[in-house]
């Protein structure tokens, strides 16, 4: 999964969309997934949810680990592995959200970034980017996620890397961790390397510098606490934002018990 390329993107939604004449003739690889960061999108959860159940998206929504599935806008009892796996789908937990559409030539994924969104495109054959954005942010617009005037970068990675990129300068992070944060899709990956996640949550350890304190920032999402380390159910996208953090000397997944 190493990062390919940055590449600033400038877009403007009115009723045709206009795109920087570049991305006219760049194509989106199947060997690649790509990761445009949404900058400064702020969306009205609640407001997703109706028109995500009236477009016929399968949603789950969490109160803690718990979570209520809503089908065909009929509640439910599925897992929600099942619920993954429809074409249309949305993951609520709290003010945050993931959602995924998959289409005939690729599908995408909304979740959060580190600063604000990021939509996530996994092309299944080659495809004009042009023409892929155009649909998408089309979609977006209409339930509600982008609005009239969008700024955008661009990074992609390579499918076919065994080795992941290194974590960012500072962050002190297990780089399975890493792994997951800038995964293709986090819910696989999570199911890849036995990770416990809960909605858009992943449960880690941050391991303390001696005298120090978890940032207050972070403080709501511990789950306990000791002198050297505290275990926290953190949002996914802010695990380097916390490994950078003063004070914290390490974050990794909990130890798992083995038998002897």
């Amino acid at each position: 999964m190493r990062p390919k390329s940055v590449i600033p993107i400038a877009a403007v939604i009115v009723v045709l969309l206009q795109f920087a004449s570049w991305t006219q003739t760049t194509q989106l690889d199947p060997s690649s997934y790509y990761v445009f960061s949404l900058e400064a999108t702020t969306v009205r959860v609640s407001s997703l949810i109706q028109t995500a159940r009236g477009s016929a998206f399968s949603v789950a929504i969490y109160t803690g680990s718990a979570y209520d599935v809503y089908r065909e806008g009929m509640s439910v009892e599925m897992p929600l592995d099942d619920l993954l796996g429809d074409p249309k789908s949305l993951v609520v937990d709290g003010a945050r959200f993931r959602l995924h559409v998959a289409d005939g030539s690729y599908s995408y994924t909304v979740r959060p970034g580190e600063s604000g969104y990021d939509l996530v495109v996994s092309p299944v054959e080659r495809v004009s980017m042009a023409d892929a954005l155009k649909s998408i942010l089309t979609s977006l617009h209409e339930l509600g996620i982008v609005g009239t005037d969008l700024s955008m970068s661009l990074r992609s990675f390579d499918r076919s890397s065994i080795k992941g990129p290194l974590p960012p300068r500072g962050a002190a992070i297990d780089s399975v961790l890493y792994d997951l944060m800038i995964a293709e899709d986090w819910f696989a990956k999570a199911a890849v390397h036995g990770i416990k996640i809960a909605g858009l949550r992943v449960e880690v350890v941050a391991e303390k510098v001696l005298g120090a304190r978890i940032p207050e920032r972070f403080a709501v999402y511990v789950v306990s606490e000791t002198e050297v380390a505290a275990k926290l159910l953190m949002p996914i996208e802010h695990l380097v934002v916390l490994a950078q953090s003063e004070g914290i000397g390490y974050v990794r997944l909990p130890y798992q018990p083995t038998l002897p």
